[in-house]
Protein backbone atom coordinates (compact mmCIF):
# COMPACT_ATOMS: atom_id res chain seq x y z
CA UNK A 1 0.00 0.00 0.00
CA UNK A 2 1.60 3.40 -0.62
CA UNK A 3 1.32 6.35 0.92
CA UNK A 4 -0.89 8.38 -1.48
CA UNK A 5 -3.83 5.73 -1.11
CA UNK A 6 -3.08 5.40 3.21
CA UNK A 7 -3.94 9.13 2.56
CA UNK A 8 -7.00 8.54 0.20
CA UNK A 9 -8.84 6.74 3.29
CA UNK A 10 -7.47 8.63 6.45
CA UNK A 11 -7.22 12.03 4.88
CA UNK A 12 -4.40 14.58 4.25
CA UNK A 13 -4.87 17.14 7.06
CA UNK A 14 -1.82 18.32 8.66
CA UNK A 15 -1.91 20.32 11.96
CA UNK A 16 1.40 22.24 13.26
CA UNK A 17 1.95 24.02 16.18
CA UNK A 18 4.84 26.49 17.32
CA UNK A 19 7.70 25.34 19.66
CA UNK A 20 6.79 27.56 22.82
CA UNK A 21 3.32 26.22 22.82
CA UNK A 22 3.29 24.12 25.93
CA UNK A 23 2.82 20.05 26.12
CA UNK A 24 -0.34 20.88 28.04
CA UNK A 25 -1.97 23.25 25.42
CA UNK A 26 -0.62 20.96 22.54
CA UNK A 27 -2.61 18.12 24.54
CA UNK A 28 -5.68 20.27 24.82
CA UNK A 29 -5.43 20.52 20.40
CA UNK A 30 -4.56 16.58 19.83
CA UNK A 31 -7.82 15.70 22.28
CA UNK A 32 -10.09 18.30 21.09
CA UNK A 33 -9.19 17.05 17.18
CA UNK A 34 -8.82 13.40 18.03
CA UNK A 35 -5.21 13.37 16.64
CA UNK A 36 -2.52 11.68 17.87
CA UNK A 37 0.57 14.07 17.07
CA UNK A 38 1.22 17.43 15.75
CA UNK A 39 3.92 18.82 13.42
CA UNK A 40 6.05 21.31 15.14
CA UNK A 41 7.36 23.94 12.86
CA UNK A 42 9.38 27.43 12.67
CA UNK A 43 7.96 31.03 11.71
CA UNK A 44 8.91 30.21 8.44
CA UNK A 45 6.70 26.98 8.15
CA UNK A 46 10.25 24.72 8.48
CA UNK A 47 9.52 21.43 10.27
CA UNK A 48 11.71 21.38 13.55
CA UNK A 49 9.81 18.20 14.71
CA UNK A 50 6.61 16.48 16.56
CA UNK A 51 5.32 15.96 19.09
CA UNK A 52 3.49 12.70 19.95
CA UNK A 53 0.97 11.27 22.27
CA UNK A 54 3.21 9.09 23.53
CA UNK A 55 5.85 11.77 23.87
CA UNK A 56 3.56 13.90 26.31
CA UNK A 57 2.92 10.85 27.95
CA UNK A 58 6.78 9.71 28.63
CA UNK A 59 7.49 13.14 29.74
CA UNK A 60 5.00 12.95 32.13
CA UNK A 61 5.63 9.44 33.04
CA UNK A 62 9.39 10.85 34.02
CA UNK A 63 8.98 13.66 35.30
CA UNK A 64 5.67 14.01 36.34
CA UNK A 65 2.80 16.66 35.79
CA UNK A 66 4.79 19.76 36.25
CA UNK A 67 6.29 19.05 32.99
CA UNK A 68 2.90 20.07 31.11
CA UNK A 69 3.68 23.21 31.25
CA UNK A 70 7.46 23.02 29.36
CA UNK A 71 7.34 23.84 25.52
CA UNK A 72 6.96 21.72 22.83
CA UNK A 73 10.93 22.17 22.25
CA UNK A 74 11.95 20.71 25.00
CA UNK A 75 9.97 17.46 24.28
CA UNK A 76 9.33 16.94 20.98
CA UNK A 77 11.42 14.53 18.83
CA UNK A 78 13.52 16.13 16.18
CA UNK A 79 13.94 13.76 13.80
CA UNK A 80 11.18 13.44 11.33
CA UNK A 81 10.86 10.51 8.79
CA UNK A 82 9.36 11.71 5.46
CA UNK A 83 7.65 9.76 2.64
CA UNK A 84 6.76 9.87 -0.86
CA UNK A 85 3.43 9.65 -2.19
CA UNK A 86 4.59 6.26 -4.06
CA UNK A 87 6.62 5.17 -1.29
CA UNK A 88 5.04 1.86 -0.11
CA UNK A 89 4.64 1.29 3.72
CA UNK A 90 5.61 -1.81 4.06
CA UNK A 91 9.18 -2.37 5.11
CA UNK A 92 9.74 1.32 5.34
CA UNK A 93 8.86 1.44 8.89
CA UNK A 94 10.03 -1.76 9.59
CA UNK A 95 13.79 -1.86 9.38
Amino acid sequence: MTVALILAAKGNDVTTTQPHRTLLEVAGILAERGIGAVIVTGGDGEVLGILSERDIVRSVGRHGVDVLKDSVSKHMTSRVVTARMDESSIGRWSR
